[in-house]
């Protein structure tokens, strides 16, 4: 996963004009989605060129300020309850099987090598069972099979959860391990959900499919097989970035799927790693079949709650968001706008038990001198604008 390395720079919200004041120029969510093409088709600056139509993400739905606590299965179940759960349901559901050969699954943290060099597990899933009350916590248990090429454990401790290899592009790779397969793969061209055209078409192995296909496919198959997303809590996976890559020595390409959550469609701030103490929920997958993820790294063993906290009545009219911006940009250069969303900022740390959900604007401006791109995020109620520059 490829980590971007931001430069941060916190700037407070100016007033323009006395008829600019947030105070006198408020409007109702519903009276935003209204006026929000109509000031990006007519809205003139000297240094802003406007190259976008419409907001992402925004269809006037109801916008809210919560806070969004993370839970683990594992409160909900006993030693072996989970271990059941994990084995039974969970391993078999990610590998596409209606019942998982359990020959094949060891206690993680027994694995050993034998007189040949040969890497082994002392202790089976059978042996799992009959000693489990001598664990103090769920063991770490691993599927490894090696005629398949296919493997599946997770980690208790990180919150990443779980790593799962179908063994498609394992079998190429001649590896059970989803890291050893994607050392195969030569990467060729990276696309930006947001701001890219996603027509693009490559070849998989069994077919044709283009960047949106992938997206789509990719979030669907998310969203079904994940605990986050059969919560009913609005929280859903939403793919910001797609890497496609050759499968080394073949014709064949595959898609490297990264993805943040969104709440009732609109996306957390997306992004690789952590800026600024910001919290990013990242994951990351290969795609190089059709409707199905062969490589998956996330959560698995944990999912988010959101509280909310208020509904947000009014905001800042559009037109006062969009003269701030320009107004922030002001110099010699003439800055493009790119790109133009509503995405939620998850704030806290790791010494925060609740994190802290605010919508705000988003938009990409490029400076056309040297395609440097800045981020820019306006608080929908206060105006207050914080610049990342990528």
């Amino acid at each position: 996963m490829k980590k971007k390395i931001a430069c941060i720079l916190m700037a407070t919200a100016m007033l323009l004009t006395a008829c600019q004041n947030p105070l006198q120029d408020l409007n109702t969510v519903k009276q935003l989605k209204e006026e929000v093409t109509e000031v990006l088709q007519s809205a003139s600056y000297e240094n802003l060129e406007i190259l976008i139509d419409d907001i992402k993400y925004f269809d006037g739905q109801e916008l809210v300020v919560a806070n969004m606590k993370e839970y683990d299965i594992e409160e909900d179940y006993s030693k072996e309850a989970l271990v059941r759960l994990y084995v039974e349901e969970v391993f078999p559901d990610l590998l596409g099987l209606e019942e998982l050969d359990t020959t094949f699954v060891y206690d993680r943290d027994t694995k050993t090598q034998d007189d040949e060099g040969n890497k082994i597990y002392i202790k089976d899933y059978k042996g799992v069972l009959d000693t489990l009350e001598d664990y103090k916590v769920v063991p770490n248990l691993i599927y490894s099979n090696e005629k398949t090429n296919s493997q599946i454990y997770y980690e208790l401790d990180w919150k990443a959860g779980v790593y799962v290899s179908q063994g498609v592009l394992g079998s190429y790779a001649n590896t059970t391990s989803a890291f050893g397969a994607t050392s195969i793969l030569e990467e060729i061209k990276t696309y930006d959900c947001r701001t890219d055209v996603l027509s693009d078409s490559y070849m998989l192995i069994d077919g044709e499919k283009t960047i949106a296909e992938a997206k789509a496919e990719a979030e669907e198959y998310l969203n079904a097989h994940f605990p986050i997303a059969s919560r009913e809590n609005g929280i859903e996976n939403e793919v910001v970035q797609i890497t496609v890559s050759k499968i080394q020595d073949t014709e064949y390409h595959a898609f490297t799927i990264y993805r943040t959550l969104s709440y009732n469609g609109i996306p957390f701030r997306s992004g690789s790693g952590y800026e600024s103490g910001e919290l990013i929920f990242m994951a990351e997958g290969v795609l190089c079949e059709s409707n199905k993820m062969d490589i998956i790294i996330g959560p698995i063993n944990n999912y988010s709650e959101p509280t909310k906290v208020r509904t947000i009545e009014k905001c800042i009219s559009f037109a006062e968001i969009m003269d701030r911006v320009a107004y922030y940009l002001t110099g010699d250069t003439k800055f493009q706008m790119v790109y133009g969303g509503l995405e939620y900022r998850v704030t806290g740390g790791d010494d925060t038990e609740e994190l802290l959900m605010t919508p705000y604007w988003c938009f990409l401006v490029q400076n056309p001198n040297d395609d440097k791109v800045i981020k820019l995020y306006v608080h929908m109620e206060t105006g207050e604008i914080i610049s990342i520059t990528k």
